[in-house]
């Protein structure tokens, strides 16, 4: 027994089928919309708490500098009387060296060949992306248009991937992309290599991940959360 189908009811079972498709692609936007607000939000989140650490790390140095003097002042009770009239000079306390660029290096593990080459594509986009960056003024590179290059070669942004994943995250291979950067003595249009340091660097990290969440999602995905450069040791 055949069944034919007029017209009409075959372009209302056509007209339905593109109603289905369209909602699906609409709820597909949305998610990806709603992902890229939550990511925005969190790296804010983490921007505020990184300035926190930064001024709570400062206020423990100045702490210590006072319980020091303190503890010089109180020995000062057990001399005689002419020691006690010796001006007595309170050293400050010498900073441990941590957050700096020039000194750690997060370590890798032997590197795959793909890995390898990952990061070498890394260094040529952290070298582009430093160009300008965070200077009032300074003429700007497209960013963007070089991260949709990026998303739009499978195979170059599969390496940047993978190596970024062998260090550790995002921070850590843009850490390590500058310690190669201040150690080799580049010279980067329009920035200062000396102007390196946690914060610049979590900056760097943060924005490469704002601009990959709407092109490059899976790069996106490595920006670490909570900082590790607040962990260093």
């Amino acid at each position: 027994m055949e069944y034919k189908i007029d017209p009409e009811e075959y372009m209302s079972v056509i007209d339905c089928m593109n109603n289905a498709i369209d909602a699906v692609k609409e709820i597909a936007i949305l998610s990806i919309q709603n992902d890229h607000v939550v990511n925005l939000k969190r790296l804010d989140i983490e921007e505020r708490r990184l300035a926190l650490e930064e001024r709570k790390y400062a206020q423990d140095i100045e702490a210590a500098k006072t319980i020091k003097a303190d503890k010089v002042v109180e020995n000062t009770k057990y001399m005689q009387p002419d020691e006690a009239e010796v001006e007595v000079k309170v050293e400050p306390a010498a900073e441990e060296p941590i957050y700096d660029i020039h000194h750690y290096y997060f370590p890798e593990p032997e590197l795959t060949e793909i890995q390898s080459i990952g990061r070498d594509e890394l260094l040529d986009m952290v070298t582009m992306w430093l160009k300008g960056f965070r200077v009032d003024g300074a003429e700007q590179p497209d960013r963007g248009g070089y991260m949709v290059d990026l998303s739009n070669d499978g195979k170059r942004a599969g390496q940047v991937i993978s190596y970024c994943r062998a260090v550790g995250g995002l921070t850590k291979a843009c850490w390590n992309m500058c310690h190669h950067l201040v150690h080799e003595q580049e010279e980067i249009e329009d920035y200062d290599l000396d102007s390196l340091n946690a914060e610049e660097i979590r900056y760097l990290a943060a924005n490469i991940t704002q601009v990959a969440s709407c092109h490059l999602g899976f790069l996106a995905d490595e920006f670490e959360y909570p900082n590790p450069i607040a962990h260093m040791k």
